[in-house]
């Protein structure tokens, strides 16, 4: 059977010979799809229960949002799945309340040249401290590292904001509902001379708790029957899980089975 070469061989040759070529014939796409919902911020464009294909890191900031929880999802999947097939889907956020903690800095941070540490969600934030500083300096350089944090390796943004007054610092979730309850902050007592690290000069409270869960029903609806191979929602709670169980059922769902002929 003969064989099409896109090179071939140089011309007049007469010897014997085993030729072959490799060909990538291009990278390789899945053909598999994956849709993340979630919510964007008010910075991004992405239409609410509009399925949208993400091609890139920077359509996701662009059409979701620095820093939103479906910015944070596309990320983390594209770092699992570099050449998956990404769609994204917003859905309005719930009628509750964002998650407010405080970072209270204490008299002991003050008055000695250093550095503090702090870690949100896995995320550690340092700071430079000099001796000058009051502790309303201090909180006023924390809530500056908070909204400027970017991890230049991953690529990861905090899901908070944050503000600062008297040396109190109010951190702020980027969304409404229960789901950033749990955000965590953590001391790291394994750096030598973190400033923060002492017992009381830095104190986490929170304020303010999340709730709200949204309504999936408007967004699942929207998806009509095109085809994805996973669908991700982050939320657990009753509600969520009961709408996709109704809409992703196999009886009256997105693709219901053919229904059993009627006995005559």
């Amino acid at each position: 059977m003969p064989i099409q070469f896109n090179q071939i061989p140089g011309s007049g040759l007469v010897a014997p010979m085993f030729a072959f070529e490799v060909n990538s014939a291009g990278g390789y796409g899945s053909p598999a799809r994956l849709l993340l919902i979630g919510h964007k911020t008010s910075a991004g464009s992405l239409a609410a229960n509009t399925p949208t294909v993400i091609g890139s890191q920077s359509d996701a900031d662009s059409l979701c949002g620095p820093g939103s929880m479906l910015r944070e999802m596309v990320r983390i999947a594209r770092q699992n799945a570099p050449l998956q097939e990404i769609w994204a889907m917003h859905v309005a956020e719930p009628a509750g309340t964002a998650q407010v903690s405080t970072l209270t800095v204490g008299a002991g941070a003050a008055g000695t040249a250093g550095f503090g540490a702090i870690d949100i969600c896995g995320e550690r934030l340092t700071i430079a401290i000099a001796s000058a500083d009051t502790v309303a300096a201090i909180a006023g350089s924390i809530a500056s590292a908070i909204n400027a944090y970017f991890n230049a390796q991953t690529g990861a943004m905090l899901p908070v904001t944050a503000t600062s007054a008297a040396g109190i610092v109010s951190v702020a979730a980027r969304h409404p509902g229960a789901i950033l309850a749990d955000i965590d902050y953590a001391v790291p007592t394994d750096l030598t001379g973190n400033i923060f690290a002492p017992s009381g000069r830095i104190t986490v409270a929170s304020t303010t708790a999340g709730t709200g869960t949204p309504t999936l029903a408007t967004a699942l609806a929207a998806l009509g029957d095109d085809p994805y191979d996973v669908i991700v929602s982050p939320w657990g709670d009753a509600a969520s899980i009961g709408a996709c169980t109704t809409a992703l059922n196999d009886t009256s769902g997105r693709w219901p089975t053919a229904a059993s002929p009627t006995a005559m």
